[in-house]
């Protein structure tokens, strides 16, 4: 009887391990992309994340069960030749600034996500920056990473309104999204770079400049 319960401890724990080690290979081998947005304040980030995230979305919902159905046997193909990316949801973190006096946030950004925030297949996450500098919160690394870890292959983080020398940002994400507004200045400016030369990708938005 000793022996076949030791069989049976061994045989169960076994299968308790091959069961871990599949969880892991499932969460190492999922695609996930992380895109960082900064800019100064009111630039019009959070609008931006909100057009991009709907419009990345939507992607999926104009296509029909068999289009749907051909594009995965397509997607299929092209990964064994080269890989392709297109999520079907996606994970916003967005981090507002804290007052300095009373130490609250209004966690503005998601009221400017009304669409966004109330998708079923987004997930729209405020956090205060309580104090942190940089652009990012406390908890932002950990918090992308648990999206990551939930299921969402994009997560989008978005920081507060940043100046010359906050470059947290580009440690943390694959692509680095630096949103500037026209007329910021002149080539001297532009020369100084700073913020610009961390960032992969400038957008100018706005025409108002």
């Amino acid at each position: 009887s000793s022996s076949s319960s030791s069989s049976s401890s061994s045989s169960s724990s076994s299968s308790t391990s091959t069961h871990a080690e599949n969880t892991t290979s499932n969460i190492t081998e999922r695609p996930s992309f992380r895109l960082g947005i900064a800019g100064p304040p009111g630039v019009g980030k959070s609008t931006f994340v909100e057009a991009l995230g709907l419009y990345i979305l939507g992607l999926n919902e104009k296509q029909t069960n068999e289009q749907q159905q051909q594009q995965q046997h397509h997607q299929q193909q092209l990964q064994q030749e080269s890989p392709s990316f297109q999520p079907s949801k996606l994970a916003v973190l967005c981090i507002d600034p804290s007052s300095h006096v009373t130490g609250g946030s209004i966690l503005g950004d998601k009221t400017r996500m009304s669409h966004l925030s109330h998708h079923p297949r987004a997930y729209v996450r405020p956090s205060p920056s309580s104090g942190t500098l940089g652009g990012l919160g406390s908890y932002t690394h950990d918090a992308a990473s648990l999206a990551e870890l939930a299921g969402y292959p994009l997560t989008i983080v978005e920081t507060v309104g940043v100046g010359q020398s906050e470059v947290e940002l580009s440690e943390c994400c694959d692509l680095f999204l630096l949103m500037l507004a026209p007329g910021g200045g002149d080539s001297l400016q532009g020369s100084k770079k700073g913020i610009a030369e961390a960032a992969d990708v400038l957008v100018v938005n706005k025409a108002d400049g």
